[in-house]
């Protein structure tokens, strides 16, 4: 009979009792009502295979804004501590200026607190974490599908890559988070770079066992 570490037994303890207050794995047809999208004409999606697919954007279509858009919303059970996952990647290796998906968290009033995934900042893409208090960001890696964690802790964010820590930045607002949005973009005229998103989940107060609950799925699937 294999044995759990006594560590990795009490982050999943953990995890059962912190129940995601949101959490959608794009089971289809369609998308469910919590989430608030855009009109069918503005881009063209399809929800199969478990995962939300993007596959072209017609939003708002004037060049000289240089980029096509879309987003999706939805709102929770206002959180203080807390930690998001969202599963999402893209197809092929960022080409174009706005080749962007990112997920941002916002407050009860819809502004911004944190974001963080593939961004377009004027230069060469790159995954970028953010807040008001600064930025961290590296060349995005390769295309595929990977797990974007924003984790708050008292008055401080963590972001996670793949249950790697990526980086740390103060949260200079101190409001509840009670809102996330996933944004998708692509250069206008220009070729869409199809987008992925997998899942979605909002669990509270994840405190000093975030790093654990990254990285327990991936120990567990090793030893089967």
């Amino acid at each position: 009979m294999k044995t759990i570490p006594l560590a990795l037994l009490g982050c999943w303890c953990s995890v059962a009792a912190a129940q995601p207050v949101f959490f959608d794995d794009f089971d289809g047809p369609d998308f469910l009502p919590h989430w608030r999208v855009p009109p069918p004409e503005n881009w063209e999606y399809n929800i199969s295979g478990g995962r939300l697919n993007v596959t072209d954007l017609h939003f708002p279509g004037i060049a000289h804004l240089e980029s096509n858009f879309a987003r999706i919303q939805t709102s929770f059970e206002a959180q203080s501590d807390f930690r998001i996952d969202v599963w999402m990647g893209w197809e092929r290796e960022p080409f174009a200026p706005y080749d962007e998906l990112f997920a941002r968290v916002t407050g009860p009033s819809g502004g911004i607190m944190a974001e963080f995934g593939l961004v377009y900042p004027g230069g060469p893409a790159e995954v970028a974490a953010a807040t008001g208090a600064g930025k961290v960001s590296i060349p995005p890696p390769p295309p595929g599908i990977y797990q974007f964690t924003i984790a708050r802790t008292d008055s401080q964010f963590d972001f996670y890559l793949d249950g790697d820590h990526f980086g740390s930045l103060l949260d200079p607002y101190g409001l509840p988070a009670a809102g996330l949005t996933i944004w998708f973009s692509k250069e206008f005229p220009g070729e869409m770079n199809p987008k992925h998103v997998d899942r979605v989940r909002v669990i509270p107060a994840p405190g000093v066992l975030a790093p654990l609950i990254a990285w327990a799925p991936a120990w567990a699937r090793r030893r089967r």
